[in-house]
C-alpha cells in the first residue's frame, strides 16, 4: 500500500515537472520568434508564425508583456492584437493599467472596449484633427463594432474631420466608410484572400486595379485568417495592410484592418 503511493507519488511529480519543462520550452519558443520579428511587413514570416500559434500560447503573450527587454514587450502587444484573443486583450489592458508610459501599436481589434473609447476621445475626440496619429485604425474599427456606441462616436469623428485635407489617410479612411457597408458578413467559397480583396471596403475605386492580396496564415483552430493587402501605383506610391477575419457561423467577417506601411 505504501510503495503504490509513493509511487503515485513520484508519478504525479513527473508529471508536474515534465509539463512545467513543456511550459518552458512553448514559452522560450515564443520569445525567440518574438525577438525576430523585428517588423511586420519585413518580418511577416514570424508574424504568421506567432499568429499561428497565438491563441494556444496567449498566456505566454501576455507573460511576455512584462519582459525586462523593450522590444519583445511591445512585439507581444502587437502580436496580441493582431489575434483579439478576448484573455490576450483583457490581459492587455491590465497591463496597460499598471503602466506609466508605454507605446501602443498593432491592430485595433473589435469589439472596441472602454478603453478603446478613451483612446478615441483623448487623441482624436479632443485634439485637432491635423494632430491625429493612426486615427485610420480607429475609424475602421468603429465602423466594423457597428454599435450604437460605435456608430454615435464615429459621427462624431467625422464631423470634427470636416476640414481634414482630402489627401490624408484619415479622410481617405472616412470615404470609405461612409461609401461602404463595412461590418457586412463576407460571403463566398473563394479562397480568402479573393474573399477579402473584393470586399476591401478600405480600397478606393480608383486603386482596386493596383490592389492584390495573400493569405499569410490561418490561427491553429481554422478560425481566423491574417490577410495582406497591397496596393501598388508603381514606385514611391504603395500601401501595405494586414487585414484579419473571423469566421462568423459559416462565412466570415472582419476582425482588424491595420495600413502597416505606405512609401
Amino acid at each position: 500500500m505504501i510503495r503504490s503511493i509513493f509511487a503515485i507519488f513520484i508519478l504525479g511529480c513527473f508529471c508536474v515537472l515534465t509539463a512545467f519543462g513543456q511550459s518552458q520550452m512553448t514559452y522560450q519558443s515564443t520569445l525567440r520568434l518574438l525577438n525576430e520579428m523585428r517588423d511586420v511587413l519585413i518580418n511577416r514570416d514570424k508574424l504568421a508564425k506567432l499568429f499561428r500559434v497565438g491563441d494556444e500560447r496567449i498566456s505566454d503573450l501576455v507573460k511576455a508583456l512584462d519582459d525586462p527587454n523593450p522590444d519583445i514587450s511591445f512585439r507581444a502587444q502587437i502580436v496580441i492584437r493582431y489575434l483579439g484573443n478576448e484573455n490576450g486583450m483583457k490581459g492587455l489592458f491590465e497591463w496597460y493599467s499598471k503602466q506609466g508610459k508605454f507605446r501602443v501599436a498593432g491592430p485595433v481589434p473589435i469589439p472596441l472596449r472602454e478603453r478603446d473609447y478613451k483612446v478615441i476621445c483623448t487623441q482624436y475626440i479632443n485634439e485637432p484633427p491635423e494632430n491625429w496619429v493612426r486615427s485610420e485604425s480607429y475609424i475602421y474599427a468603429l465602423a466594423l463594432d457597428s454599435s450604437p456606441k460605435a456608430k454615435e462616436v464615429l459621427k462624431k469623428l467625422i464631423r470634427i474631420a470636416g476640414n481634414l485635407a482630402e489627401a490624408t489617410v484619415a479622410n481617405r479612411a472616412i470615404r470609405q466608410v461612409q461609401a461602404n457597408q463595412p461590418a457586412k458578413i463576407l460571403i463566398g467559397k473563394q479562397d480568402l484572400a479573393e474573399l477579402v480583396l473584393s470586399n476591401a471596403f478600405f480600397v478606393s475605386s480608383n486603386d482596386r486595379k493596383y490592389a492584390s492580396a495573400r493569405l499569410l496564415t490561418l490561427n491553429g483552430a481554422r478560425d481566423k485568417a491574417l490577410i495582406e493587402v497591397h496596393i501598388n501605383r508603381g514606385a514611391l506610391s504603395e500601401e501595405w495592410y494586414h487585414v484579419v477575419i473571423k469566421k462568423c457561423g459559416q462565412n466570415w467577417c472582419f476582425l482588424s484592418i491595420t495600413l502597416i506601411a505606405m512609401s
